[in-house]
């Protein structure tokens, strides 16, 4: 069988119609935006070429080698400006990674997946050859007597032709993909002489730049193969679940075929057509000697064979919606990612970026199938949950009953219940004033006879005063005995020795933002007795924060959702920091961490979180809003912080927590030792498991290392060990490679362990782990 080669060269006169120049680079401005130049003077030039040319093709179409040679001659075709974004970045997925560097969402405007020239099927590059340009690597760029004909009919009114070569139709797409109005869509779709001798100009100066290769390949992965996909990755996937270098020769016949009218030719659309088309495909084939008559006879009795696949795109559609919800508007709220929400969303739908995320599997299973294990997704009590590493600030997991969507009826929502500061946290306020008290020198031994009501002399209360649940008894109770029990009376009295703002400061300090003395909707005054017990709102990502706070001894750190941030493979974007930070004295957490773990596996038999136990040591606290508005439970071990909320979104205090079904189990009214607990516990339990037993951190601990372990993240393997020993760590290498959708090239470093930003002692070792197809056993020097 004959097989036509590439790189064969070209014959004189196309050699002396189009020379290899050196043509400069389209100038840039900001991040890969090209410039535009004045197009008024392009249109003069362009309209004195064209009607030379025309001139010339009117005589006959095999005079244009002779018309161009004249117009170079005149220096004509030279001074047509080249205006095309060769280099431009194109449109690409955006996918969200675990911490195991598994995808769980993909965010795009364009579908597309870029490939490489060796990742493509030797048999797409024929079938597309074939079909699209047969002398692709025999011409400059234009093929003179196809682009003259078309010339010639359009300009006589036929029917509107293109007779584009790869080269060109691939500066189309780029002119198109850089089009930002409807009139430079319209331009940049025109098939009239000017714009035809704009693109052969542009194309010439392309191939002065690029191989064929370069230019085949990045044809391909611009080009649309309709369904929404751009680009051959991407088409294969949609198409044939596949992958372009795993294409047969029946498949690779119908993509090619597809580009030349991707609405009528689409299989899935009809599939008829695109039969048809594959098959004029084949013939093309055996005409130009890229395969035999009789392999493409045996290939046309095939059917398409079609194993089409959706690409999940957003967040409705990925593994973790909450997860993935939370991050997103992290991204487009951050005015450092861009100037306007439109720039962000264009960053993130359209930019490659590589969004490298803390989410732990297991804890984000482990809370989700504890809150549907709880709630039904129609119940009218939803939950929220948050789980946060103390130390990192880490949020490894965010979880709700309700499944994500805009069908009320079915129980779905597309309210982020984790993260949403709208819930009065009730009793689980309480350790934040203790912890004011204690670092004011307030013993937990101290002991006071807490009465059933209680009226503070100088702070603000309720019509006949406070209460406890059920005005229950307090009576003679130490501080640890009035935080088992929940005692509110005791609460009341000491936040009025301890000051109500200097109570609010403290909530600040360990991770409760949404707590404000000055301004915002609902600030703190220094009369508001309420505020010890939890009638301010926040979220429960805060509250876990409150509570990774103590678990870290006293460290507290801002909660991040994305560890490293990199666009279009290489480029590392800046990502917000922990800054993680010693607010308390470790003596002080030390102290509060006592009284919550005795709160939970203690001897005192009226303990509110029994329920809490899961058989390791743990801090915890039950909560129970006002009027029932809602029910908590937060507590932490050292290795994560959760808070889980259970309420009415429609508002607690107009729907309490009263006559609610939980757990199969109807509750009456419902505290957070119940059903809460229950669910956090089933969280915590499920979420350590294979994981060490650890303890809590000491008193006398050191306060937090001033160290902070540089972002390394997309550094080549050589700049990230320079930078973590020049700040005084030592680096390891992980023996296993990441495994990524968006690939670094190889050594490069692609997660590190502990993340960036954490608080580390000099000479603590950081674990790196390189991008695919690096070498694991190369020997540091140190």
């Amino acid at each position: 069988m004959r097989r036509r080669k590439g790189n064969r060269r070209r014959p004189a006169s196309l050699r002396a119609v189009f020379p290899r120049a050196t043509v400069a680079a389209a100038p840039r401005t900001g991040r890969g935006r090209v410039r535009r130049a004045a197009r008024a003077g392009t249109v003069f030039v362009v309209g004195t070429v064209g009607v030379g040319l025309l001139a010339g093709l009117i005589l006959a179409p095999a005079a244009m080698a002779a018309g161009l040679g004249a117009i170079r001659g005149t220096d004509l075709w030279d001074a047509i400006p080249v205006e095309v974004p060769f280099d431009a970045p194109l449109p690409q997925r955006s996918v969200m990674v675990d911490r195991n560097g598994e995808v769980f969402a993909t965010l795009f405007a364009e579908d597309r997946i870029p490939v490489t020239r060796e990742q493509l099927s030797p048999l797409f590059v024929d079938a597309l050859l074939a079909t699209e340009d047969a002398r692709f690597y025999e011409h400059n760029g234009v093929d003179v007597l196809g682009t003259g004909r078309a010339l010639l009919n359009n300009a006589l009114g036929g029917d509107r032709q293109g007779a584009s070569t790869i080269t060109q139709q691939w500066v189309k797409n780029l002119t198109q993909a850089a089009a930002e109005t409807e009139a430079e869509r319209d331009a940049a779709d025109d098939v009239s002489i000017n714009r035809k001798i704009t693109e052969a100009r542009a194309a010439a100066a392309a191939e002065a730049q690029l191989s064929k290769d370069e230019i085949l390949t990045r044809y391909v992965n611009t080009a649309f193969y309709g369904a929404g996909a751009y680009g051959i990755g991407a088409a294969a996937a949609r198409y044939y679940s596949t992958t372009p270098e795993n294409l047969t020769l029946n498949q690779a016949a119908m993509l090619a075929g597809v580009l030349n009218s991707p609405g009528l030719f689409d299989p899935l659309v009809n599939p008829e057509a695109a039969k048809e088309r594959r098959d004029q495909v084949l013939d093309r084939m055996v005409e130009e000697g890229f395969t035999d008559a009789a392999t493409a006879t045996a290939t046309k009795e095939l059917p398409l064979e079609l194993a089409p696949s959706v690409p999940p795109n957003g967040c409705a559609l990925s593994t973790y919606p909450v997860y993935c919800q939370w991050v997103k508007e992290s991204i487009t709220n951050d005015p450092s990612f861009g100037p306007t929400p439109e720039a962000r969303a264009d960053l993130l739908y359209r930019g490659g970026l590589r969004i490298e995320t803390p989410l732990d599997p297991q804890v984000q299973a482990a809370a989700q199938g504890a809150a549907e294990a709880a709630l039904e997704a129609t119940n009218r009590v939803a939950a929220g949950i948050a789980v946060i590493q103390p130390g990192t600030g880490q949020v490894l997991a965010l979880a709700t009953n309700r499944p994500w969507g805009s069908d009320e009826a079915a129980g779905q929502t597309e309210v982020l219940y984790p993260v949403l500061p709208n819930f009065q946290p009730g009793s689980t306020f309480k350790p934040i004033t203790l912890a004011a008290a204690v670092e004011g020198g307030f013993s937990t031994k101290t002991v006071w006879n807490a009465p059933e009501r209680y009226i503070p002399a100088n702070l603000n209360y309720p019509d006949g005063g406070f209460a406890n649940a059920d005005d229950g008894p307090g009576g003679l109770l130490t501080a640890e005995q009035a935080t088992w029990r929940s005692v509110n009376t005791y609460y009341v009295w000491l936040i009025e020795q301890t000051g109500v703002l200097k109570t609010a400061e403290m909530a600040q300090r360990l991770g409760m933002d949404s707590i404000s003395t000055e301004g915002g909707p609902e600030p703190v005054g220094p009369r508001d007795a309420s505020l010890t017990l939890g009638d301010f709102n926040t979220s429960p990502l805060q509250v876990a924060n409150v509570y990774a706070t103590f678990a870290s001894g006293g460290v507290k750190c801002n909660p991040i959702g994305v560890t490293a941030l990199i666009r279009d493979g290489s480029e590392q974007l800046p990502v917000a920091s922990a800054d993680c930070t010693q607010v308390l004295d470790p003596a002080v957490a030390a102290t509060i961490n006592t009284v919550l773990q005795n709160n939970v596996d203690g001897s005192d038999p009226l303990r509110t979180a029994q329920g809490g136990s899961i058989g390791r040591p743990v801090i915890g606290k039950t909560g129970t809003a006002g009027d029932f508005a809602a029910a908590w439970f937060a507590g932490a071990t050292p290795q994560m912080a959760t808070a889980v909320w259970m309420g009415d979104p429609r508002g607690g205090v107009a729907n309490p927590m009263v006559d609610v079904v939980a757990f199969g189990q109807f509750y009456k009214e419902m505290y957070g030792g119940q059903a809460p607990a229950q669910l956090w516990q089933q969280t915590m339990a499920a979420a350590h498991e294979g994981r060490p037993v650890a303890q809590f951190p000491p008193g006398n601990k050191p306060s937090l290392p001033s160290v902070l372990v540089p972002n390394v993240v997309g550094m080549p393997l050589d700049s990230a060990l320079g930078a973590l020993t020049e700040a005084g760590f030592t680096v390891q290498i992980s023996p296993d490679t990441a495994v990524a959708a968006q690939q670094l090239p190889p050594d490069y470093v692609v997660a590190m362990d502990p993340v960036p930003g954490t608080p580390r002692k000099s000479g603590t070792p950081v674990m790196l782990t390189l991008s695919p197809g690096s070498r694991t056993d190369v020997q540091l020097r140190q």
